[in-house]
């Protein structure tokens, strides 16, 4: 499963849960010029949305044994640190990532 596949099941399924939910793109990205744009913050996770209650939720796609790095961490505890709710999913190695997914919506902290 390559990482946009990984992002896609995971946008599926909050989109089956009843969340909006979006892709963020982050990183140097070159417009049609060729100049290069700045997008989104470091460390963003990939998928950032809201939950049928209204509570901010933010998924972060790994693959292949892929894990945090600093930025990463930074603002994950940033973003829990104001009420938000945090998960890695790993669509392509972790069987229950859709369980988590439902806990995450519920309101749950998911490690």
């Amino acid at each position: 499963m390559t990482h946009n596949e990984a992002i896609n099941a995971v946008l599926v399924e909050l989109s089956r849960l009843r969340c909006v939910a979006a892709r963020r793109d982050v990183g140097l990205f070159y417009d049609a010029r060729g100049n290069p744009r700045h997008v989104g913050i470091k460390g963003e996770a990939d998928v950032q949305g809201t939950t049928p209650t209204g509570k901010s939720i933010a998924v972060e796609v790994k693959t292949r044994g892929g894990r945090l790095d600093k930025p990463q961490r930074a603002w994950r505890d940033a973003f829990v640190a104001l009420g938000g709710l945090y998960m890695v999913a790993r669509p392509d190695t972790d069987p229950e990532w859709r369980v988590k997914l439902v806990r995450l919506v519920s309101g749950e902290v998911v490690e």
